[in-house]
């Protein structure tokens, strides 16, 4: 599948699934059926119109973690770890602690790095009746995590069990062949899962396949998945991260895409922003460094650190590509501006290895208390 820019309209976004809404009188299980197509927007505004509170204890409890999955398809990864939390609270409090909200809430602490949080969590699990599997699960995300030497692992697949808690024997043995080099093992179980499912193993199929450098691989997955997840703006993003390699200009086709499902993805603004700028459009590549920005601030953290600095580096490398003389006010606002993106990317760098180390800490003290 191959187009330029022009090629796509928001109406050409919408493929069998994209305007139909799933049946059910549930309206969680509507919700729910939206996130696992990857309508996290549409998800989000059906449980807007619920009023939580006339809802017994238990369904309130799945409402916020649903409403924690919808946020996190959006990559709103801040906002869907406190409901997730409350979720854990609200079922602690009244004595249901569900195995599948423990295992989102932990998931959630990897990915905003909340280190507070994750011990907080590691107590209920030591608790759990199935805490040791979770235990172990955790374990080889954290260690997966701390042999990332720059900290550039997907936020979106860290913790793939969240997406799917029933497949976590699964995705253990993954995650344990993947540390042990094994990767075509690995990715014969996640094949044996791709259905439409769960999203998350397609793009973790896919970033395999990247990480092999066997691109054409990783676009085959993904056009396969957008049968699945036509209206998910994060299948035309990863098949961007695919194309990147092959071809600049069906990568910058897919971006375009990717912001015309969800414009509030600072994920796809940036990536365009570097396509761009690797074309040397580098007026329209600040354009969308400028919007990554925007979001990144919006989103809060982890993106608010890890992204932005990365769309502070592009702002800088498209800016100085355009001449401007040295003794101009602006000149030095854009020196002052590199200074600023190299400080930035030593603080993002500093912070996430010092919480991912305090993370490793956490869930080795409780494997050991538990061996």
């Amino acid at each position: 599948m191959e187009f330029g820019k022009s090629d796509w309209t928001h109406g050409d976004c919408q493929g069998d699934g994209g305007s139909h809404l799933p049946d059910s009188r549930d309206p969680l299980e509507t919700v729910g059926r939206l996130v696992m197509l990857g309508r996290g927007a549409e998800a989000l505004a059906q449980l807007e119109r619920l009023d939580l509170t006339k809802l017994p204890v238990e369904r309130q409890a799945n409402a916020l973690a649903s409403k924690g999955d919808a946020l996190t398809e959006l990559s709103r990864y801040a906002e869907a770890h406190q409901l997730y939390l409350q979720a854990v609270d609200l079922q602690h409090e009244h004595g249901e602690l569900q195995r599948e909200t423990l295992i989102k809430a932990t998931c959630s602490a990897l990915r905003v790095l909340d280190v507070e949080g994750f011990r907080s969590l590691i107590n209920f699990l030591n608790a759990s009746a199935d805490g040791e599997a979770i235990l172990r699960y955790l374990s080889l995300e954290t260690s997966r995590m701390a042999s990332d030497e720059k900290c550039a692992w997907s936020f979106y697949t860290l913790g793939i069990a969240s997406h799917k808690p029933q497949w976590l024997p699964e995705f253990t043995a993954v995650r344990q062949l993947i540390a042990n080099g094994r990767w075509d093992e690995a990715l014969s179980i996640l094949q044996t899962l791709l259905t439409g499912e769960c999203l998350a193993v397609w793009l973790q199929v896919a970033e395999l396949y990247r990480s092999m450098n066997q691109y054409h691989q990783a676009i085959s997955v993904l056009e396969k998945a957008l049968e699945h997840f036509p209206d998910s703006w994060r299948v035309s993003y990863a098949l961007g991260l695919a194309w990147e390699f092959i071809s600049l200009e069906q990568a910058e086709g897919y971006y375009w895409r990717a912001t015309t499902l969800y414009s509030g993805s600072c994920e796809a603004w940036l990536r365009l922003g570097f396509a761009l700028a690797n074309q040397a459009q580098f007026s329209k590549s600040v354009e969308a460094a400028q919007k990554a920005i925007r979001l990144c601030i919006k989103s809060g953290f982890p993106l608010s650190l890890r992204e932005r600095s990365y769309a502070e580096t592009l702002l800088v490398r498209a800016q100085a590509a355009t001449s401007m003389p040295i003794y101009s006010v602006g000149f030095w606002c854009r020196f002052l501006r590199g200074i600023k993106s190299l400080q930035m990317t030593k603080r993002f760098v500093f912070t996430f290895w010092d919480r991912v180390k305090s993370l490793r800490e956490a869930i080795e003290g409780a494997v050991g208390q538990n061996s």
